[in-house]
């Protein structure tokens, strides 16, 4: 088992593809904690389609509020040699580990979770 654990340090803000299948899981889990939350702090008005969908669009982009959530997490290598993402007290800058985890967040709602996400938050 290989993998290299996307370094905070290099002050990059390119991801490091070789990373994604090491983090996919736990980006999938965050990245829908992340709309569920934003969505319920709408669910107080009228909640259109279009709102989620814009939401969705934005939660992979770590430069918008949506994508806030990718700022807050850093990847830890564990002693089995695994990455899981931990949550911080405070957001940071978007560098590498950011933006490995935002490729591992676009990839996934390329692979069509987009439109059942939409589906899914907009029937809420």
């Amino acid at each position: 088992l290989f993998f290299t654990v996307a370094s905070s340090d290099t002050g990059t803000n390119t991801g490091v593809s070789a990373d994604i299948k090491y983090i996919r899981c736990d980006v999938c889990k965050h990245m829908v904690e992340a709309l569920h939350h934003q969505i319920a702090e709408l669910s107080a008005k009228s909640v259109s389609e279009e709102m989620v969908q814009s939401k969705i669009e934005a939660v992979c982009k770590a430069q918008k509020d949506e994508g806030s959530w990718l700022r807050s997490l850093d990847m830890v290598e564990t002693e089995e040699r695994t990455i899981r993402l931990e949550k911080q007290s405070t957001d940071g800058p978007c560098r590498q580990e950011c933006a490995t985890m935002a490729m591992a967040c676009e990839g996934l709602l390329e692979e069509g979770w987009e439109n059942e996400l939409g589906e899914v938050l907009s029937s809420r």
